[in-house]
Formats: C-alpha cells, sequence, structure tokens
C-alpha cells in the first residue's frame, strides 16, 4: 500500500488479497475477490478460514458444473453464513461466465459512477485540509474519515466545518468503537452534531455491529446527524429489524459483507421499496475485486455516491492492466461492460502461495 492506513479496527501498511479463479473446460478464467481482511476484526470470515471453507465445503460441489448450475449449488448450500466466501466464489463464476459468453467490451456502456474517498483516522490535524481538498480536487464527490473516540476532535471538527458549510459531503466511519454507556462517546458525538450541517454529512456504524437497540436509541433522542450502519447489515432480515427499530438512515451495501451479487442485489432493490438511502461500499479490494464492486453499484443504485477509492490511490501495484480511474470533469468513475482485463504476470508475480480444488482437497499445493 502507498500509505500506512489506520481505522478504528487496526493499522496496515500491506494489502493481503484471496484471489479465486474458476477455470472452464477450455481453459477460460474467471476472476473473484475475497475481500475480507486477513484478521477477525471486521467480521469473523478472514483470508485464511476463507479458504479452508471453500475447500472444504463448497468447491468441490462446483467441479464440473455449468455456470447457472454452480450458482443455482452456492445459493441452496447447505452452509450456514460465510458470506464473504460465498460471494468471492460467486464474483469468480459470473466472471468466468462473461468471457465465456465473450462479453468483451464491444458494447461499453460509458456510466459514470460518483464515488466517494475514505482517509485514514487522521494522526496529524494540519494535513487533514490539504489531504481533504486533494480528494476533492481529484473528482471524489465525497470524503469518509476512519474515526475512534481517542482523536484531537477540536481540531478535526474545525476543518471538517469549513468543509461542510462550503456544501462537501462527509462522512466519518467509527467501525463500531463506540461504547454507547461512556459519557466521553455521548460527548464526541454531540460535539459532531453542533459543528457539522446534517444535509451533508453522516455517521457510519458507530456502535458494535449488535447493537441494533443502541444506535436506534440515539437516533430516537433527536440526534440530527444520519446514521449509516455497514457491519450490522448482513441480511434482509437484519436490515428489516433495523428500519423497523428506527436505527438507521443510510445503508452501506459491501457485496462481500452480504454474500455476493445475487444477495446484494436484493438488498438494493429492497432500500429503494422501502425508500432508504443506499449506496455499494467498498473494502480495500486489489482491481479484480474493486472493478466487480464498481459494476455491482453502476448496476444497483447508479445514481447514489458509492463508498470506493480507486486503487491507484492506495495500492503500489495493481494485477489488472486498467484499473478504475477517476474522470475529474465529470467527478465520476467511468465504467463499461467488459470483464476485467487481470494482468497474469503481475497477478503471478504478487502471489505468495497458490491453492487448487481438482475434485479433492488433497491437491492443494504452497
Amino acid at each position: 500500500m502507498k500509505d500506512v492506513f489506520r481505522s478504528a479496527i487496526g493499522v496496515r501498511d500491506v494489502k493481503e488479497a484471496l484471489i479465486i479463479g474458476v477455470v472452464g473446460e477450455d481453459g477460460t478464467i474467471g476472476y473473484g475477490e475475497c475481500s475480507a481482511r486477513t484478521d477477525p476484526y471486521y467480521s469473523y470470515e478472514y483470508v485464511d478460514s476463507i479458504r479452508l471453507t471453500l475447500q472444504r465445503f463448497f468447491s468441490d460441489e462446483m467441479i464440473g458444473s455449468t455456470a447457472g448450475e454452480a450458482l443455482r449449488g452456492l445459493a441452496r448450500s447447505r452452509v450456514r453464513g460465510w458470506p464473504f466466501a460465498r460471494a468471492a466464489l460467486e464474483e469468480a463464476v459470473c466472471d468466468w461466465n462473461a468471457r465465456a459468453l465473450g462479453e468483451n467490451g464491444d458494447e461499453a456502456s460509458g456510466l459514470h459512477l460518483a464515488v466517494g474517498a475514505t482517509l485514514s483516522v487522521p494522526t496529524d490535524v494540519s494535513t487533514l485540509a490539504e489531504s481533504m481538498e486533494s480528494r476533492f480536487e481529484a473528482g471524489y464527490e465525497r470524503v469518509r474519515i476512519k474515526a475512534h473516540v481517542d482523536v484531537d476532535w477540536p481540531g478535526i471538527l474545525a476543518v471538517l466545518r469549513v468543509f461542510s458549510e462550503n456544501r462537501r459531503c462527509i462522512a466519518m466511519d467509527f467501525n463500531g468503537s463506540l461504547d454507547p454507556t461512556s459519557d466521553r462517546c455521548d460527548e464526541v458525538l454531540d460535539q459532531i452534531a453542533e459543528a457539522l450541517d446534517p444535509a451533508f454529512v453522516f455517521i457510519e456504524q458507530p456502535y458494535a455491529p449488535e447493537s441494533l437497540l443502541a444506535t436506534a436509541r440515539l437516533r430516537r433522542r433527536g440526534y440530527p446527524i444520519p446514521i449509516s450502519l455497514d457491519e450490522s447489515i448482513d441480511t434482509i432480515d437484519t436490515l428489516e429489524v433495523a428500519l423497523e427499530l428506527g436505527a438507521i438512515d443510510v445503508c452501506n451495501i459491501k457485496v462481500g459483507r452480504v454474500g455476493g451479487p445475487a444477495r446484494a442485489a436484493a438488498m438494493a432493490r429492497w432500500c429503494v421499496d422501502h425508500g432508504l438511502r443506499a449506496h455499494v461500499g467498498g473494502m480495500f479490494e486489489t482491481g479484480i475485486g474493486r472493478w466487480s464492486t464498481a459494476r455491482q453499484a453502476g448496476a444497483l443504485l447508479p445514481g447514489s455516491c458509492h463508498d470506493f477509492t480507486v486503487p491507484g490511490d492506495y495500492l503500489e501495484h495493481d494485477v489488472v492492466h486498467d484499473s478504475l480511474l477517476l474522470d475529474k470533469a465529470a467527478r465520476a468513475v467511468r465504467l463499461d461492460d467488459r470483464p476485467v482485463r487481470v494482468d497474469a504476470e503481475a497477478l503471478a508475480g504478487a502471489t505468495m502461495r497458490e491453492w487448487s480444488s481438482a475434485g479433492s482437497s488433497e491437491a492443494d499445493r504452497v
């Protein structure tokens, strides 16, 4: 990664990715990327556990299947949970099917998507304004700042207030790190509400994923800043509960977290039908995963501003030939219909370990 990235979850300076390749009889390869972290701090799923789950409970059932059979089998699988694993496999199968059908970009859609950049937890308030302004100048429509309670909030809010007054869109993502019983956390939330215009800001995942009641109480006491939920929402059922409780204003739909394109599409339709603001969010994917995320965003919610930084802004090297780029003039990312062009040489050079499933987990190689 180009820079050290800090969030309430932890610190990282390298991107480790699990790339799934689905190989057809003719040698065509479809690619999917597991967007989970390498640790269980965002979700119970993490890369090593997902690899084992895919090998033991998913991959053998896919051997010899058509794309349709594989997707139906995935939908009917007896495995409970494991949405990141499902999503990576579904994306790889869909990508393989697109390549097999010859969808090679001859009819590019030219769709433009508004997107937002994500910044690390500010450790130096003196550079925050410059970092934010550079993102807006580059063409991002929104800037989301990773946050936790133990930072210089007076200094940060002094900077954010200027952007808010200039009608710039801002978000603060606590990754569930606030304690609803803490006076200090309440104080921080109140300071944010006093400083910023609620029309141009939202707070994402203030409390732990399971703390929907605490989030509902926050909104019921008249808290003016809209609340976006991320980790709390993994199914339409939890989304419906959150809305029924009054715990949500905005839904961040992450394709990996909710279990793949099909489930993300159902969730997006549910949000539209119930008048709930929603956008598609990304993790720190390579160009493979980011391309898939962007195409899902364009297909599901083309009019929203989505939360994913283009890979060139955080990766020193990518594994695709043409990573997503911002169109500064259009203030958007431009998409077309073709599958991602994977750089096989770059992917091979970045690969640390490789496993294959050919009907038996004994085929693994390291």
